[in-house]
């Protein structure tokens, strides 16, 4: 079900009831190089026309192979989406998502629909339990990384996206962990009530604060 809703000749606010849809691999393969030559300004000339969107519920197939194996596609069921203008052609980007296998999980941010410009925050909305049933739904390099470390527990994980107009995301990903258990493969001895935080990126990793226990 979808509701337009006008201010005078032009859409102020577009909603959208229990969207169903997939997130496929193709979907990224067809974005064109550069962002193709379409864009927003074409769309709303004026900034100050661009509508509100809202996403009441919904659930999504996603399947993407760098994540997920091929075979194992994840059910992602959408509860509110909101995109709400700030000025310009930024909006603010707000959604909640919950996923049998990853938990809730909580995203917020702004987005620049002109030039691609994004801040966004994507945070567990609890806490997280990692087993082995999260691995075997894994793509093969994330089980690479799943054995290296062996982890098992609850934890937090904050996820942070930074693109700037025209360039790469940058995007970091920080566990928090509450209870866990690790096992470096190279350094094969296992640590118990594991605690506290590791900040991952593209170009390494960084340690904060962590505490554990061996025998």
């Amino acid at each position: 079900r979808v509701e337009i809703f006008l201010r005078g000749l032009h859409p102020e606010r577009v909603e959208l009831d229990d969207v169903r849809g997939a997130l496929t691999d193709r979907f990224f393969e067809e974005i064109p190089e550069g962002g193709g030559g379409g864009s927003i300004r074409d769309v709303f000339p004026d900034p100050a026309e661009v509508p509100s969107l809202l996403l009441n519920g919904g659930m999504f197939e996603v399947s993407l192979s760098k994540i997920f194996r091929a075979d194992r596609p994840q059910t992602v069921t959408l509860g509110t989406l909101r995109l709400v203008p700030l000025g310009g052609y930024w909006v603010h980007v707000e959604a909640d998502l919950e996923s049998p296998l990853l938990g809730r999980w909580t995203v917020r941010g702004e987005a620049d629909l002109d030039t691609g410009a994004l801040r966004l925050r994507i945070e567990t909305d609890r806490p997280l339990w990692i087993t082995p049933e999260l691995r075997e739904a894994l793509a093969p390099a994330l089980q690479g990384v799943y054995d290296r470390y062996l982890p098992g527990g609850v934890c937090d994980i904050r996820v942070r996206v930074d693109q700037e107009a025209g360039g790469r995301p940058a995007v970091s990903v920080t566990l928090l962990a509450r209870d866990m258990t690790l096992t470096y493969r190279p350094f094969p001895y296992p640590v118990t009530d594991a605690q506290g935080e590791i900040e991952f990126r593209a170009d390494g990793f960084r340690v904060k604060d962590m505490r554990a226990r061996h025998g």
